[in-house]
């Protein structure tokens, strides 16, 4: 930032700062804030008001330097900028203010008394203007970055959220705060358990398919509807094999495979007859094929 601007930002903070102090000195606050606070707002407002005063010395230097003239002013801004500082320094050991809070305006006095002897020799060996009075020259005004804003406190009853509804105990937060814990870790928990199920699931349909490709089966129905049933009813390809397929009349599977064990017994008594074989006493085929007998019905004792 420009010199010039820091300086209408330190003389905003200052202007800030007195009225900050009439406030507490004022018949309202009188009596009612701790002695600290009027001490505390006077050391601030006489730094804010020594910071202001160095930053237009600068800027009163570089338009010096541009311009030929002015020098003198300079000096009068560094004179100034040290009465406010000793004034700060004079509230803060009457009030036995620590170094802590005192730091910045101790760095800007020793600034201050480098730049003032600089200036004295340049116009006492150089320049040779006068110095003006601080009252003729014109004030650093200062210039706020936000709008001021005041709050309103009176609410209607009932409109809107009450103030500080959001606001819970200290107790209330730490509870809050462990049942977020448990959910957090409830929530890994299932994920994970969920993650090892559907592992299982698509390692048990790996092994379906292994298996019906293992029995042939992926190959000659061409619907793959053998191994949509067996995985709807849990029923291995090699039992539904022996069961029958329900996709036998659409696809053509091949003999052997896609029918029963009954029904294949009888189709092989029927092949048999047709081209005049031997009769087998265990079905009883010939006599079938001759009379039209039945099948012996094996008893008890056989």
């Amino acid at each position: 930032m420009k010199p010039s601007l820091l300086a209408k930002l330190a003389q905003q903070g200052a202007d800030w700062f007195k009225v900050a102090i009439e406030a507490a000195q004022g018949p309202g606050l009188e009596g009612q804030l701790d002695a600290s606070w009027p001490a505390h707002l006077t050391f601030q407002n006489h730094s804010f008001g020594a910071a202001a005063q160095y930053w237009q010395a600068l800027h009163v230097r570089e338009a010096a330097l541009a311009k030929g003239q002015g020098y003198a002013e300079e000096i009068t801004r560094v004179k100034a900028a040290q009465a406010e500082a000793t004034a700060a320094m004079a509230v803060a050991a009457a009030h036995s203010m620590g170094a802590q809070q005192t730091s910045s305006v101790t760095d800007l006095q020793t600034k201050l008394a480098s730049m003032l002897t600089t200036a004295l020799a340049d116009n006492r060996t150089i320049y040779l203007e006068v110095e003006p009075d601080l009252d003729t020259l014109p004030p650093v005004k200062g210039a706020s970055p936000v709008k001021p804003t005041p709050p309103s406190l009176d609410l209607p009853v009932g409109a809107g959220e009450p103030l500080l509804a959001t606001l819970l105990p200290v107790a209330a937060m730490r509870a809050l705060e462990a049942t977020r814990e448990k959910l957090a870790t409830s929530a890994s928990v299932v994920e994970a358990e969920a993650k090892q199920v559907s592992g299982m699931s698509i390692a048990s349909i790996g092994s379906w398919v292994y298996e019906l490709v293992r029995l042939g089966m992926a190959g000659y129905c061409s619907h793959m509807r053998v191994f949509h049933t067996c995985f709807k009813k849990r029923k291995s390809p090699r039992r539904l094999g022996r069961q029958g397929c329900a996709s036998s009349a659409g696809c053509g599977g091949a003999p052997g495979l896609h029918r029963s064990p009954r029904r294949r017994r009888r189709l092989s008594r029927n092949r048999m007859a047709a081209s005049g074989g031997g009769a087998s006493r265990r079905w009883g085929v010939g006599a079938r094929a001759e009379g039209g007998g039945t099948r012996p019905r094996r008893g008890p004792g056989r």
